[in-house]
């Protein structure tokens, strides 16, 4: 057994778990241990390289990781398109990292998630530290069924249930700025950060305020966000609640739609960090299944209405097989008459080639029946999801 809460010894990982912010937020993690005693000679980086975009890092052929570099790029996968470029976080923290060296960190390297927790699982083996800290802003790693406005459980659980897998180096999950993702209410956020076993310590105003010039200077003027600045509102708040508007986006080439809802932030949950063993965190986290891609993760705990929500894997496309499959899933969040519109565009461009395969739920692909009567028939039904094949699919 080892100590979750402390670390003296050679080499260290710090991945962010979720995206762009959770890597960007490993640095205030890793100036935040420093000053609570932890010990390091040298310090990685790493981010979940998402399995829907192409990326462009140096490979490092059957280790599921690239080395990210400033010029490293980002492009969506999908079709009919030029192939252009799109926001990366993470080589701008390559970028900073080359430039900066901040707290002993060397490299950011990307880690592939398209055989997912799998995957995940070697790719934290073969980055050859001694403890792996998890980073996740906002508190979405600590989903469950309760919280219905959850927007990316995905990436966050593949990495959770990887690193409590077999041949994994120990792991800390390091977590902060709870409920500025949008995705948790207060109350279920204290029910987790406030278990016995939860480490809880202040954070601390000159690494915020270091953290922020970070901010400032490197990444907002690239990709700004919400999430970074909304934790270091709560942490500077006078008063107890930060009331805001969220919001989950489904976007289809160039047409986007947006599901509003109303949030809660806790500031005083925002003033300081918590240090959870993971082990404890993947037995409470329904979505945190083992699985050997994205589309096994969905099939697993998408699989029933009462279980749909909004994830990382909505309306993009997945590559298996040398073929396509898009996931027809617009977000529950998104009003009905803005899902079905959705469907219909995609509908369009599946039949234009778009794609070789759809993946749906049972009830959208029961609108979709009706509303037009045998014109998509090669349909194959796994529970209550739904796959639908192109008429010039090659097993047709």
């Amino acid at each position: 057994m080892y100590d979750h809460t402390t670390f003296k010894g050679e080499r260290i990982a710090f991945v962010g778990t979720g995206g762009g912010n959770d890597v960007f937020s490993c640095l205030l993690a890793a100036m935040t241990l420093k000053r609570h005693g932890w010990e390091w000679k040298r310090a990685y980086v790493a981010g979940i390289l998402s399995p829907f975009h192409d990326h462009h890092a140096e490979g490092s052929e059957g280790y599921y990781r690239g080395t990210i570099r400033p010029t490293s790029k980002r492009f969506l996968k999908r079709r009919g398109e030029d192939k252009r470029p799109i926001g990366f976080i993470d080589a701008k923290v390559a970028e900073m990292v080359e430039a900066l060296k901040p707290c002993g960190i060397e490299y950011v390297f990307g880690l592939d998630a398209s055989e997912g927790s799998e995957g995940l699982r070697w790719a934290f083996h073969h980055l050859g530290v001694e403890r792996i800290v998890l980073v996740d802003a906002g508190g979405d790693i600590l989903a469950n069924w309760e919280d219905r406005h959850v927007l990316s459980p995905m990436f966050d659980a593949m990495a959770l249930r990887a690193s409590v897998s077999k041949d994994v180096p120990p792991c800390t999950l390091f977590e902060f700025g709870p409920g500025t993702d949008g995705e948790l209410d207060p109350e279920r956020l204290r029910a987790e950060l406030l278990r016995p076993g939860v480490d809880c310590r202040p954070l601390h105003a000159d690494d915020i305020d270091a953290w922020e010039k970070l901010y400032k200077a490197w990444i907002e003027p690239t990709r700004p966000g919400r999430t970074v600045p909304y934790t270091i509102m709560g942490f500077r708040a006078t008063y107890p609640t930060i009331h805001e508007e969220y919001r989950a986006r489904a976007q289809l080439g160039g047409a986007r739609w947006y599901g509003k809802f109303p949030h809660r932030i806790d500031a005083d949950l925002c003033k300081r960090f918590y240090l959870m063993d993971p082990y404890d965190v993947a037995a409470r986290n329904p979505f945190a299944v083992g699985c050997s891609s994205p589309e096994s993760w969905f099939g697993q705990v998408q699989d029933r209405p009462e279980r749909f929500r909004n994830n990382e894997a909505s309306l993009q496309y997945y590559l298996r097989h040398g073929r396509l499959l898009q996931f027809l899933t617009p977000s529950p969040l998104i009003h009905e008459r803005d899902r079905q519109d959705i469907i219909a565009r995609a509908l369009g461009e599946f039949e234009g080639h778009l794609c070789e395969e759809l993946l749906m739920t049972a009830e959208d692909a029961a609108w979709v029946a009706e509303r037009w009567p045998g014109r998509f028939n090669d349909v194959v039904r796994q529970g209550d999801l739904i796959y639908i094949r192109h008429p010039d699919h090659p097993s047709s």
